[in-house]
């Protein structure tokens, strides 16, 4: 309707400049505003998926460490070793208190089994009463401590396997490359145990064996 004067009740009145509807908000900004609000939530899920992800890569890092041999921060002290019970389990002076540590990783044949009292004459060999170090990785369900153990430097089940003297225990240390590698080397020499050509795995001997 075009600006001037309206008539009321016998009355000019300036109604003022008429307002276009050319004037009037472009009936495009609701749409634009609705573009970019989709816009920012497909950015906010894109975002959120990208921290999950990152979440998740952050996990199996800790993860892998913790089982890798020992993570910053895991329970570590240093004993002499006052007993060996067989191949795999010593006792170690800590605080003035014996305790009982199964190595990590490794399987020694049972004492009754072909090696097995050679594989305790070995450990006792290498530490007994010696200082060494330990690094827990866990605590099994006989109370013990699950520990890797060095003496002089030298990793104590690493020692065993090469030396034919115990298996790599695979299922509880299934990354530990240089045991796996350590075994490798002393199947393909015929060390220890390997000359046997049919050595029984031990974990299959404590199943018709139980304690």
């Amino acid at each position: 309707m075009p600006g001037g004067i309206v008539v009321h009740q016998g009355h000019q009145v300036d109604a003022g400049p008429a307002v276009s509807s050319r004037s009037r908000l472009p009936r495009s900004l609701p749409r634009r505003r609705l573009r970019d609000e989709s816009r920012e939530g497909v950015e906010m899920v894109s975002m959120r998926a990208s921290i999950g992800r990152a979440s998740c890569m952050v996990a199996a890092c800790v993860v892998t460490l913790l089982v890798a041999g020992g993570a910053a921060g895991a329970e570590r002290f240093s004993g002499r070793v006052v007993s060996v019970r067989d191949g795999d389990t010593i006792e170690i002076l800590r605080a003035g208190r014996a305790v009982r540590v199964r190595l990590w990783g490794v399987d020694c044949p049972e004492l009754a089994q072909g090696f097995g009292q050679r594989a305790k004459q070995r450990t006792a060999e290498l530490v007994f009463g010696r200082n060494v170090q330990v690094s827990v990785v866990d605590h099994d369900r006989y109370g013990r401590l699950v520990a890797r153990v060095e003496v002089e430097g030298r990793d104590l089940g690493e020692e065993l396997i090469g030396g034919g003297m115990a298996w790599w225990y695979r299922y509880h240390a299934p990354r530990q490359r240089s045991y796996e590698q350590a075994e490798r080397t002393a199947r393909a020499a015929r060390r220890g145990l390997w000359s046997d050509g049919t050595p029984i795995e031990p974990w299959k001997y404590r199943q018709h064996h139980p304690r």
